[in-house]
């Protein structure tokens, strides 16, 4: 006598315990031959609708943990801040209000703090380079009037 699968119809092999159809454990295969479903004209009050309760095989997932990995990552480069290119900048932006006087230091730490950029991935590289263009031309500006205020004292003294 063969056995057959209640959810596939797939013929089982004795002491099966899973189809290999589909999946689904067996569990006293109660239907002995393939049952053929063939359409026929029922009056409605005859027929009987009976739910068929099958169990499906469970697929454990198993949670993809990248995207906290990736938050991870991304939090501890955030931690990772380039101090130098921050106090480098600061300073820069001092000495445009003060006339130029912190433009020297502004340049050494924004130098200081471009170098770092590169041992930490490029964190703080656009604050050096806008500390350094205004760090610079902020110290070519110092020069050029202290060089015409130095002559200006010689010619109308």
């Amino acid at each position: 006598m063969k056995n057959y699968c209640l959810n596939c119809r797939k013929e089982l092999e004795e002491g099966q315990k899973f189809c290999t159809g589909c999946g689904t454990p067996v569990q006293n295969p109660v239907v002995n031959e393939p049952v053929s479903v063939e359409p026929q004209m029922v009056a409605q009050s005859q027929v009987q609708v009976q739910p068929q309760v099958v169990s499906q095989p469970q697929v454990q997932s198993q949670a993809v943990s990248q995207p906290s990995q990736v938050n991870q990552t991304l939090a501890a480069e955030k931690k990772d801040s380039n101090v130098f290119a921050i106090v480098g900048f600061v300073l820069a932006i001092i000495s445009l209000l003060c006339c130029g006087t912190t433009g020297a230091f502004g340049l050494i730490f924004s130098i200081i703090g471009l170098v770092e950029s590169k041992k930490k991935n490029g964190a703080g590289k656009g604050l050096s380079i806008a500390g350094i263009v205004i760090s610079s031309i902020m110290v070519v500006l110092l020069i050029i009037l202290s060089t015409l205020g130095a002559f200006a004292d010689i010619l109308f003294a």
